[in-house]
């Protein structure tokens, strides 16, 4: 394994260490839209509900669904990332807030093309972020 060097400390290089500080970012920002005791849902299961504790997560991957954990994989082997059903997900627990992990016009271009639910209930709200539609009139501090 390698290090990564910079003037003030040497750290081993870690895969997704970029995208984990960004994600940490992302969940700190989100205190400006996202009040307490939403419901979100995220792909990165782990970074942004640890900076965000204050929020109720839902793992799209189904690591804790019964239904999705059942369902057959999407790819060969990836272990914890080849199933999900975003209809369902969206459906059943109907998050909040998004966080969107890449620039698309659907929740996640890696997971899937956009869903009926997805169009039919979300909306773009700020970068990285999609919001239901139902929780748009609440008073969010913008």
């Amino acid at each position: 394994m390698g290090a990564y060097s910079s003037n003030s400390f040497i750290m081993p290089e870690l895969p997704h260490l970029k995208d984990d500080s960004i994600q940490a970012i992302k969940s700190l920002d989100s205190r400006k839209y996202i009040p307490l005791n939403s419901t979100a849902v995220s792909v990165w299961a782990g970074t942004l509900p640890y900076y965000r504790p204050d929020i109720d997560f839902v793992d799209p991957l189904g690591k804790m669904d019964k239904y999705i954990s059942r369902t057959k994989p999407r790819y060969s082997f990836f272990p914890g990332h080849t199933k999900w059903d975003w209809n369902y997900t969206l459906s059943k627990y109907k998050p909040m807030f998004i966080f969107k992990d890449y620039e698309n016009t659907c929740v996640d271009k890696w997971l899937h093309n956009c869903t009926n639910e997805e169009i039919k209930n979300y909306k773009y709200f700020v970068p990285g972020l999609i919001i239901r539609k139902n929780n748009v009139d609440q008073n969010l501090d913008i």
